[in-house]
Order: C-alpha cells, then structure tokens, then sequence
C-alpha cells in the first residue's frame, strides 16, 4: 500500500532522452507529484535557481556535461535535494558521492515500480 502524498513535492527530472524524460514525468505525474523534466545541465542549472525541487533525478551523462557539474553547483548554492542517480553510464558507479546527498544510484533500465518505491522513500520523513 503505498503513502498518502499530503504535501504535492515537486521532482525535477534531468534526462537528456526526452522519451524517458517524458515517460518519468507522467509515472511521477500520475502518483500526484508535481514534475518538470529538463534535458540538459544548463536547464536543470537554471531551473534549480528559479524552482528548486524537492527531489531530483540525475541522469549522469548529459549532452552540455556531467551530472557532477549540478551536484557541485547545488554544493555551492547550499541546496540540500536528495538526488537519486538514475543512468546507463558506467562512469556513474565509479564516482564518490560523499559530497552529495545522493539517495540511490540506479541502472537503466529500472522499471516504473521500483522508481516509485525509491521515490517515495526519499521523500517520506523518518519520524522518530
């Protein structure tokens, strides 16, 4: 059974395929989360600035650059959004990621399902 969403958390998607990208959104979309997909550093750069999520989803190999470039640039900003990782990349596993709050670091293809779970895993508080 899963969580009653009672705040609309907003995802920021950053897939450079727009297919994918669209198919994250609508799934996101479709479980009462507000989404918005961007395809490219700069975009995911400029939209962190304007609207800054409460999740982000990261590919790692992006037309303009790395995935690395936004988890610095967020470092930077002070913006603590726990990010999970999701790319075909083999480069994306070899990373340290201690520096950021990366939540999970998945390998395409991952299935509707489990992208749900960690989602909402992520974004549910521990309460103690």
């Amino acid at each position: 059974m899963e969580a009653e969403i009672i705040e609309t958390y907003h995802i920021l998607v950053v897939e450079d395929n727009e297919p994918i990208n669209r198919l994250f959104c609508r799934h996101l979309s479709s479980l009462g989360y507000q989404c918005s997909g961007v395809t490219n550093v700069e975009d995911a750069l400029r939209s962190l600035m304007t609207n800054p999520p409460h999740l982000l989803l990261l590919d790692f190999e992006l037309p303009d650059g790395y995935g690395t470039r936004i988890l610095d640039a967020m470092q930077k900003m002070q913006l603590h959004i726990p990010t999970i990782i999701v790319s075909a990349s083999p480069h994306a596993f070899t990373l340290r990621y201690t520096n950021y709050d990366i939540a999970e670091i998945l390998v395409k293809p991952i299935s509707p399902s489990h992208l749900s779970e960690l989602v909402e895993r992520t974004l549910t508080p521990i309460v103690y």
